[in-house]
């Protein structure tokens, strides 16, 4: 039995929805703070 296909809407919503997160969780980080940081 193969798995239901998603709408591309969907796809972009997961996208948008990461993307705000990144943003969120290197919001003040300058780029050897970022370098550093676990996150990556």
């Amino acid at each position: 039995m193969s798995e239901p296909t998603r709408a591309w809407a969907f796809y972009i919503d997961d996208m948008i929805a990461f993307a705000e997160r990144v943003v969120h969780y290197t919001r003040g980080l300058d780029q050897n703070a970022f370098e550093t940081s676990p996150l990556h």
